[in-house]
């Protein structure tokens, strides 16, 4: 069996455990974002931004669990960030729940004097964002994330 039939084989395995823990915290489940081999799972973040949770299929048969804020300026054509580097679980699924529960929690804790900022300064990212004609067109391009926040958060104001 090839790679991608063994990162097809583990997402079918997991999927009930990765959807459930995705509508119980309100996130959403993208599928092979961009046809990676990989999920994601994203959120509307309550400090701003979005929040991303994404699991990946090691080629030793091992899961990296990565997590990202990133906060995007449009008006300034900025993207800050913070991502944690990966943490591993072993492919049989016995601590799927927690590592997911781990790496959204470390999202929801991050503060946003740890955000980095994509190319290194401000307006970093004109030249890519500038194609979009307005705010709302580039917002569409992005894709919706839930609203509602993950369970037992609020939005900070």
């Amino acid at each position: 069996m090839n790679y991608s039939e063994k990162v097809k084989k583990y997402f079918e395995k997991h999927s009930p455990e990765i959807y459930s823990f995705a509508l119980t915290n309100t996130l959403k489940v993208e599928e092979f974002p961009q046809h990676s081999e990989s999920w994601s799972l994203g959120f509307q973040h309550p400090k701003g931004g979005h929040g991303y949770i994404s699991l990946m299929l090691l080629p030793n048969d091992d899961v990296a669990i990565n997590s990202l804020w990133v906060i995007y300026q449009f008006e300034t054509f900025s993207m800050y960030s913070k991502n944690k580097g990966v943490f591993v679980l072993n492919s049989s699924g016995d601590d799927l729940k927690k590592g997911l529960e781990s790496a959204l929690q470390e999202i929801l804790s991050w503060d946003s004097k740890g955000l980095e900022i994509a190319g290194g300064k401000e307006g970093s990212l004109k030249e890519t964002w500038s194609k979009f004609k307005s705010k709302e067109e580039w917002e569409k391009a992005l894709g919706e994330l839930p609203k509602n926040y993950p369970k037992g958060y609020e939005h900070a104001e």
